[in-house]
C-alpha cells in the first residue's frame, strides 16, 4: 500500500520534473505559512519516506540525487545501527548533508493513542534529542508512526520543539496556526 519498485518510483520522479514539480523543504513550506516567505517552486512538492528503512538510501537516496530532488526521511531511532534493515547513522549524516532533511519518527514506533502522557512525551521528545545529538544539528520535523494524530499528539510534538507534524487524515488540513 505504501511502498513502490525503484522502477516506479524513477518514473514518478521523472514525470514530476518533466511537468515543471520541484521539491522544497519542511523548513521552506513553514517560512512560507509562518512568515509568509515567497517559496522558490511554482510548482512545490515535498516527498517524504517513513521509518528509516535501508533501502531508502539504496533505492531513493539515489534517484533522487539523480533527478536533483530532495526528500524527507522520518526515521525512528531505535533500530538504526542495531537492525540491518535500517538505515545507520552514517547513511544518515550523507543524506542530511546531501541536503536531505532527516525528521523524527519517534523511537519506537509505537501506536501513540495507546501510549501514557509521559511514554507519549518520552517517544516523541527522545527521539528529537537522540537525532539531533547524532546528526548535530536541529531536527524540526515529526511524523506520526502508522499516521494517527490526536490534538495530545500534535500539542505534545508542539512541546516537545517540533516546527511540522505529518500524519495521515484525509480529513486533516493544516493552517498557520497548526504549526
Amino acid at each position: 500500500r505504501y511502498d513502490i519498485t525503484p522502477e516506479l518510483f524513477e518514473k514518478q520522479l521523472a514525470y514530476l520534473q518533466g511537468h515543471g514539480f520541484v521539491t522544497i523543504t519542511l523548513d521552506q513550506l513553514a517560512a512560507h505559512l509562518i512568515d509568509g516567505t515567497t517559496l522558490s517552486a511554482l510548482k512545490p512538492i515535498i516527498l517524504t519516506f517513513d521509518d528509516g528503512w535501508e533501502n531508502q538510501y539504496m533505492h531513493a537516496f539515489p534517484l533522487l540525487k539523480k533527478y536533483n530532488m530532495l526528500g524527507t526521511f522520518y526515521v525512528f531511532t531505535n533500530p538504526i545501527r542495531k537492525n540491518e534493515h535500517f538505515l545507520t547513522w552514517y547513511q544518515l549524516r550523507e543524506m542530511d548533508a546531501a541536503g536531505m532533511t532527516i525528521g523524527s519518527h519517534t523511537l519506537s514506533h509505537p501506536y501513540l493513542d495507546k501510549l501514557s502522557l509521559e511514554q507519549l512525551m518520552h517517544e516523541i521528545s527522545e527521539s528529537k534529542k537522540v537525532l539531533e545529538s547524532e546528526l548535530k544539528k536541529p531536527v524540526s520535523h515529526f511524523a506520526t508512526p502508522f499516521g494517527y494524530s490526536s490534538d495530545l499528539i500534535m500539542s505534545t510534538a508542539r512541546d516537545a520543539g517540533y516546527l511540522t507534524s505529518r500524519i495521515i487524515d484525509p480529513d486533516a488540513y493544516q493552517t498557520k496556526d497548526d504549526l
